[in-house]
């Protein structure tokens, strides 16, 4: 069944909401994690060879942003990757 055809069929405006919350990603990726924090994708790719924003989750080759520690990063002011690791518990 497609998404689009499970949110079409909830029968409250409330229930729309809560499948679409359901689908939305806990993993970004570059692009993305880049829209996410508010800029370019060239930008974020500077800032991250630069060691400017977290590290990301490597899935193979791929590498994704976790959405919950970009915004809690964003909280403290998006201090560099190695004052964020320091601090930050895995």
């Amino acid at each position: 069944m497609k998404i689009a055809n499970i949110m079409t069929r909830s029968e409250s405006a409330g229930g729309m909401v809560a499948v679409a919350e359901a689908f939305k990603p806990a993993l970004l990726d570059a692009e993305q994690a880049a829209w996410f924090c508010g800029m370019s994708r060239a930008a974020w790719y500077k800032r991250l060879s630069a060691g400017q924003v977290p590290r990301p989750v490597k899935i193979g080759s791929l590498a994704r942003w976790r959405k919950d520690e970009l915004a809690a990063w964003i909280g403290v002011g998006c201090p560099p990757r190695d004052k964020w690791d320091a601090e930050m518990v895995r």
